[in-house]
């Protein structure tokens, strides 16, 4: 049973659990993280749903809940191991942009990280492939709906600070 704190709309804690599975009042929110992983030849890390999953067999982005107790940068390092088996330093991620879904508070990342010093583990009843794509097969996937339905309404939302930043980790 994963439990969540609850948060109004500006991300200040409202005092009480919310529980995975059960209904989230209305103006009450939880939080998410996502991270985009770029490696050392600026690909970027999907991984492919596991088809027991909701959207099973779609590509995403490494993402989860923020559980309770956790600020936004514990969560993102903690899904990125469990999801990835890759290890990230907090200070390695940049923030992409915050933003307010229907019933969660979502923290975009991005970091990039050399894989020679890392070993993909996909997370059993999580993830079943992986994959590094450049910028261009990512755009192809998501004019062509390869995502989630949800994860392509939000990149919609933070694409132009994502280019931004991923543009200046180029140099990196």
């Amino acid at each position: 049973m994963e439990i969540f704190d609850a948060f109004d709309k500006n991300g200040i804690a409202l005092g009480y659990d919310l529980i995975r599975g059960d209904s989230i009042p209305k103006g009450v929110y939880h939080k998410i993280v996502q991270i985009y992983t770029m490696d050392e030849k600026n690909r970027i890390l999907i991984t492919q749903r596991h088809p027991l999953k909701h959207f099973g067999y779609y590509w995403e982005i490494t993402a989860g809940s923020v559980i309770k107790g956790e600020d936004e940068l514990s969560a993102a390092v903690r899904e990125l191991e469990e999801e990835t088996g890759i290890k990230a330093l907090k200070e390695n991620l940049s923030l992409v942009q915050s933003f307010l879904g229907k019933t969660s508070i979502w923290y975009t990342y991005i970091h990039k990280v050399d894989m020679k010093n890392h070993v993909i583990q996909l997370c059993e009843n999580e993830t079943v492939d992986y994959r590094f794509i450049s910028l261009d097969e990512f755009n192809h996937m998501v004019k062509t709906k390869q995502f989630p339905s949800p994860s392509l309404e939000y990149f919609k939302l933070y694409k132009d600070n994502f280019y931004s930043l991923y543009t200046s980790l180029l140099m990196k």
